[in-house]
């Protein structure tokens, strides 16, 4: 990590040239993942944790950004990216030299390639953001190549040196993508085996990813802007109380959009349905309380909208194969 910080010139509209530390402050050494290297960048009462997380063939960068202010922050190294970049708490527009202005929301992605790092990102106060980013090898994506030719003519534009986006459009994560990126940072075996358990959920990831850019949705879309819009704000209605259960009728009239369009839209733009998907991110969350509260049972239960304790248990053996009461014995499953 040390070098890299060496490499990078970091500075912000508040307090200037950031400070980067391998002093981590006690209150968010929670957040670090085993066998990370990791350093604090302070500028003002801002903050900013970096962590590094190595595979074979890959690198993962895992950014929080602690805002107490407004700021903008601004990244200038000779140091060529070829990244997967995901916004994956909350989302921030940053400004890259070589293909201009983004605003991935939070869990799009989108694979791209600059020849030298200037961008600059601005953070809003009060706003905890967390971006993760899979750094790989042309020669990586080179085993692909012959079976998906948009990464063909990617990769051209990268042996060239020029500023490249794999696709015209980014899309969203499906669910097993999300599942595949948690199994990396929430991973608490051996150090010894990090890396290896890393290159697994790594190249799963990757598969799924591949597979939907050669999908049929991503090179011929078939909704307008206002059904994907209108979509967007479905699963944002649907994510800010998971105690509630909306019917899809319901759902697509607070939202203004015909149900049907409404489901079908969504199985594109996630790649599963609404169902599987609120399902995916109920099991998620209640995996997450039952690690990181005290909560019982019953009440996480009626949190996430299950009826009792006993729908809760079901649902979640369902789909992690072991109970909650086996994971807050155990601490993990498997």
């Amino acid at each position: 990590m040390d070098e890299l910080i060496a490499a990078i010139e970091t500075t912000s509209s508040v307090g200037g040239k950031v400070q980067w530390e391998q002093r981590i402050p006690e209150k968010i050494t929670r957040h670090l993942l085993t066998a990370s290297e990791a350093a604090c960048g302070f500028h003002g009462p801002n903050l900013m944790l970096a962590q590094r997380i190595r595979g074979r063939e890959f690198e993962c960068f895992d950014s929080r950004f602690f805002n107490q202010t407004d700021s903008t922050v601004q990244l200038k190294a000779n140091i060529a990216l070829l990244e997967l970049r995901i916004p994956f708490i909350n989302h921030f527009p940053s400004d890259w030299d070589g293909f201009g202005f983004t605003d991935l929301l939070e869990k799009q992605t989108e694979l791209n390639y600059v020849p030298f790092t200037n961008n600059e990102a601005k953070f809003s106060k009060g706003i905890h953001c967390r971006t993760v980013d899979f750094h790989v090898s042309p020669d990586f994506l080179e085993k692909y190549a012959s079976r998906y030719d948009a990464i063909g003519h990617f990769l051209e534009k990268v042996a060239n040196d020029k500023p490249a986006i794999l696709l015209d459009q980014s899309f969203f994560l499906s669910p097993l993508m999300i599942a595949h990126i948690n199994h990396i940072l929430e991973y608490k075996g051996s150090p010894e085996n990090a890396a290896h358990y890393y290159d697994g959920a790594f190249h799963q990831l990757m598969m799924l990813l591949f597979d939907k850019i050669g999908s049929e949705e991503i090179k011929k879309p078939k909704f307008s802007a206002y059904d994907k819009e209108r979509t967007l704000a479905a699963r944002d209605a649907l994510m800010k109380d998971l105690s509630k259960k909306i019917f899809i009728t319901d759902l697509a009239k607070m939202v203004a959009i015909n149900h049907t369009t409404l489901q079908e839209c969504f199985k594109e733009m996630f790649s599963t349905t609404i169902h599987d998907y609120m399902t995916t991110v109920r099991m998620n969350k209640a995996f997450e309380m039952l690690l990181t509260t005290d909560k019982l049972i019953e009440n996480i239960a009626i949190e996430l909208g299950f009826s009792e304790h006993s729908a809760l248990t079901r649902a979640f053996k369902e789909h992690f194969k072991h109970t909650p009461d086996y994971l807050r014995k155990h601490g993990k499953i498997g």
